[in-house]
C-alpha cells in the first residue's frame, strides 16, 4: 500500500494511541467459522456426553439389572425347591425328594454370589440381599435341616409334624418376603435406569438439535453481520464513485468499512485528487495555450499590417529629411519616435525574441523594422 493510501486511512478511535485499523473481512470469516465450529463442538460434546450417559445405562441394564433380575427369580424357585423337597422328604420320607433341596442348597449360594457382584454398586440392594441370605440360613438351621434329620430317625407323629411344618412355613414366611423385598429393590434399580437411559436419550437428542439450531444461528448471525458490514459501506462507495465518474470531482470518496473496502476507498479517493489536480493543471495550461495563440494572431496581424504601415511611415520620413534639410529638424525626432513604436509593439508581440535582443545589444532602427515582417 503507498505512503498517500495509508496516510488517507483516519484512526478507528479517536484519541486511541496510534491508528487502529479496522477487522478485515477475512477476520469475520475466520471469527464466524470459528464460532460455528466451537457451536458445533458445544453440541457435540454435549451429544458424546449424553451418548455416553445412554450406553453406561444400556450397559448398566444389560449386564448388571436384567441379569440381576433374572438370578433374583432364580434364586426364588431355588429356595421354593428346596422347601418343596424338605416337605415331600418329610411327609413322605422318600429320598427322591431331598434332590431337589439338596441341588437348590447349591444352586441358592451360587446365585447369592453373583447377586453380590451384580448389586455392589448399590447399598440397599446388597443390604436386602443379606436379608434373604440370613433369612434362608435361619429357614434351613431352624426348620428344615432339624426336620430333614428327624425324618431320617424314623416316622415323625402327626401332632409334631404339624407344628413342625407351622414353624418352618413361618420362617419360610420370613425368606419369601424378603426375595419380594429384594426382588422390588431389583425391578426398582432396572425402571430407574429404563428412565435415565430415556431421558439420556432424550437429552441426547436435544443437545444435538439445539446445537445444530445454535450453529445454523451463528452461522445466519455471521452473515448477517457480513452483509451489513460491507453492503453499506460497499453501496455508498459505488454510489460516490459514479458522482465522480458524472463529473462531480469534488465529491470526496468516504473511507469506512472493513480494512479491504478502505484500502480500494482510499486509493479511489488518492486517484480522484491526483485527477482534480491534473484537471486543473491541464485546464491551466489549455489557458496559457489559449493566449499565446490569441497572442500569436494579433501578432500575425498587427505584423501584416501596423508594423509594416509604421516602416513605411518611417521610410517616408527619412525620405522626406533626404528632400527637405529644411524640415531634417522637425522631422527626425519623428522617425526616431516611429522606431520607438515600432520596437515597443515588437516588445508586446514577441517579447522573448526582444530580451534575446537585449541580450545581443541594440541594432539599428532601419534593422529593426524589418525584423519584425
Amino acid at each position: 500500500m503507498s505512503a498517500g493510501v495509508a496516510n488517507a486511512w483516519p484512526a478507528s478511535q479517536p484519541g486511541a494511541k496510534g491508528t487502529q485499523h479496522p477487522p478485515t473481512i477475512r477476520a469475520w470469516l475466520i471469527c464466524g467459522v470459528g464460532m460455528v465450529v466451537v457451536a458445533s463442538l458445544l453440541s457435540a460434546v454435549v451429544a458424546v456426553g449424553e451418548r455416553w450417559a445412554v450406553v453406561s445405562a444400556q450397559s448398566a441394564l444389560q449386564h448388571r439389572l436384567r441379569p440381576a433380575q433374572d438370578a433374583t427369580a432364580k434364586l426364588t424357585q431355588a429356595y421354593v425347591d428346596q422347601e418343596t423337597g424338605q416337605r415331600g422328604f418329610v411327609w413322605t420320607g422318600e429320598a427322591a425328594f431331598l434332590e431337589p433341596f439338596e441341588s437348590g442348597q447349591q444352586v441358592s449360594r451360587d446365585l447369592a454370589v453373583r447377586l453380590a457382584r451384580l448389586l455392589a454398586a448399590d447399598p440397599e440392594a446388597r443390604r436386602r440381599l443379606d436379608a434373604v441370605v440370613a433369612a434362608g440360613e435361619a429357614w434351613q438351621l431352624r426348620s428344615a435341616l432339624p426336620d430333614i434329620a428327624a425324618r431320617r430317625s424314623g416316622p415323625i407323629e402327626v401332632t409334631r409334624g404339624l407344628a413342625m411344618a407351622t414353624e418352618g412355613k413361618a420362617l419360610f414366611d420370613q425368606l419369601r418376603l424378603r426375595l419380594v423385598e429384594l426382588r422390588q429393590r431389583v425391578d426398582q434399580l432396572t425402571e430407574e435406569q429404563v428412565v435415565a437411559m430415556t431421558r439420556a436419550q432424550q437429552a441426547a437428542n436435544t443437545g444435538t438439535a439445539l446445537g445444530a439450531a445454535l450453529a445454523v444461528l451463528v452461522a445466519a448471525a455471521t452473515v448477517v453481520a457480513l452483509h451489513r458490514m460491507t453492503t453499506r459501506p460497499l453501496t455508498r462507495l459505488v454510489r460516490e464513485l459514479s458522482e465522480v465518474a458524472d463529473g462531480a470531482t469534488r465529491q470526496r470518496i468516504t473511507v469506512s468499512g472493513p480494512a479491504e473496502l478502505r484500502s480500494i476507498a482510499a486509493a479511489a479517493e488518492t486517484m480522484r485528487t491526483s485527477l482534480l489536480s491534473n484537471a486543473e493543471a491541464l485546464a491551466t495550461a489549455q489557458h496559457q495555450i489559449g493566449a499565446f495563440g490569441e497572442r500569436e494572431r494579433m501578432a500575425e496581424h498587427m505584423r501584416d499590417r501596423t508594423i509594416q504601415r509604421l516602416f513605411a511611415l518611417s521610410l517616408s520620413l527619412s525620405h522626406l529629411v533626404g528632400t527637405r534639410r529644411d524640415l531634417a529638424a522637425q522631422v527626425a525626432p519623428l522617425v526616431g519616435e516611429t522606431d520607438a513604436i515600432a520596437q515597443e509593439l515588437r516588445r508586446i508581440i514577441y517579447p522573448d525574441r526582444v530580451e534575446q535582443s537585449a541580450e545581443r545589444g541594440p541594432e539599428p532602427a532601419a534593422a529593426t523594422v524589418p525584423a519584425g515582417r
